[in-house]
């Protein structure tokens, strides 16, 4: 993702948590390559919001 990303992408990420070591392991590479900020349920559409699912927003850092 991150080779075919420019720093002008933006990337949606949707996903329930069944594991958290494993979700923790995960977000701790993508930060190497990406920032990101959870969206706020407020920010989601009524029709597709739900308490158990996950938005973040991503963005591609800078060139290493």
């Amino acid at each position: 993702m991150y080779a075919i990303a420019t720093e002008d992408t933006q990337v949606l990420v949707a996903f329930q948590e069944h594991n958290p070591d494993a979700s923790r392991a995960f977000w701790a590479l993508v930060e190497d390559y990406f920032t990101f900020q959870r969206v706020p349920l407020q920010r989601i559409d009524t029709r597709y919001r739900d308490s158990g699912i996950n938005l973040l927003e991503m963005k591609k850092r800078p060139s290493l």
